[in-house]
């Protein structure tokens, strides 16, 4: 029989020999290194007015209320999602601020035709859904003017990849494949700005932001 002080004792040499068998198994790969680099380059910046998507869920359950002939409901929805989408464009002036304005006035009338209960629920489908992808070209353009290589101008780029993703579920198949691709180069650049020199980025930048724009431009 082994007395206790010569088995506690070989407990504690197991115990030490298997921390130190884990410490030397544990390696840090060269791909977590540079992820964890990439990703501590955005810590603190702040994500003040970088794309909300509250104006969707508020037109979606305006859309919903339509179709369950809810009109007074939907009517307050569509106000307030029109009170949304002003908040979340950035009001620069974009090549296309005109066709925005319009539809937001499109919308507005919409809301007074839901409360008479003359307003056809395709026809609100439609122009919400383009005003929307309106406010991601404008969100587009803000990012082009910020300075390159910059942590907020990158923040507000993933931003805006995570509402074009969320955008892609009501989309159907060709053009959520089309914007599968797109989210992948674009998550490319952002990976590859990190390590190019400043000149390569900036002409980099622009060329992103035209193939985006393009893409976006179709949806509208």
């Amino acid at each position: 029989m082994i007395p206790t002080a010569v088995l506690l004792s070989l407990m504690i040499v197991a115990l030490l020999w298997s921390c130190q068998g884990k410490r030397r198994d544990y390696k840090v790969s060269s791909q977590s290194v540079s992820d964890i680099m990439y990703d501590t380059s955005y810590v603190g910046i702040a994500e003040d007015k970088i794309l909300d998507n509250r104006s969707d869920v508020q037109f979606c359950k305006a859309l919903q209320l339509l179709k369950t002939h809810k009109n007074l409901e939907a009517s307050i929805y569509i106000r307030e999602g029109v009170t949304s989408l002003q908040k979340e464009d950035s009001g620069k002036g974009s090549e296309i601020r005109n066709k925005l304005d319009s539809a937001i006035a499109d919308l507005l009338q919409m809301a007074a035709a839901a409360r008479k209960g003359t307003l056809n629920e395709d026809a609100f489908a439609n122009k919400y859904h383009a005003a929307e992808w309106m406010v991601v070209h404008d969100e587009i353009e803000m990012w082009e003017q910020m300075p390159a290589l910059d942590a907020k101008a990158n923040l507000h780029l993933r931003k805006t990849l995570q509402n074009i993703n969320y955008k892609l579920i009501s989309e159907d198949a060709e053009v959520k494949k089309e914007g599968e691709c797109l989210l992948k180069e674009g998550y490319a650049f952002l990976k590859s700005s990190q390590v190019l020199a400043r000149d390569t980025v900036i002409s980099a930048t622009h060329r992103e932001a035209e193939r985006i724009k393009s893409f976006v431009k179709k949806q509208i």
